[in-house]
């Protein structure tokens, strides 16, 4: 997008260039400075956006990252056979709706494991 505004920026004074000619030189001058401010902002508000997005990738991370080992190491540890293995989500309150759903499916599979463990 940035490519493609910059693009049409650059035809319209090009053509305004050519429109003045060489008679009017303040206003040529003024036309340059305003192609010189517009790419000055589309510099900025690209480095802004970028700025921002990263940010917002990292606060997103930290907010996930702990809960996803967590999930992940009571999966690992329910594999290897500690069917009482639950996730404890402390400091996620966002996602603990999400930690009981997934405690009472364990709940399930232990109790199933149970019964096939009785059946045998």
């Amino acid at each position: 997008m940035v490519i493609f505004v910059s693009t049409i920026n650059e035809y319209l004074i090009t053509l305004a260039l050519e429109t003045i000619g060489s008679k009017k030189a303040v206003i040529a001058e003024f036309i340059m400075n305003q192609s010189s401010i517009f790419n000055t902002t589309v510099t900025l508000a690209v480095i802004l956006t970028s700025i921002g997005y990263i940010t917002l990738s990292f606060h997103l991370y930290s907010k996930v990252s702990g809960a996803v080992f967590a999930y992940f190491a009571t999966m690992r540890s329910f594999m290897r056979g500690n069917h009482e293995a639950r996730v404890h989500l402390i400091g996620y309150a966002h996602i603990r709706p999400h930690g009981r759903a997934f405690n009472k499916y364990l709940d399930l599979v232990a109790r199933e494991c149970r019964t096939e463990d009785n059946k045998s």
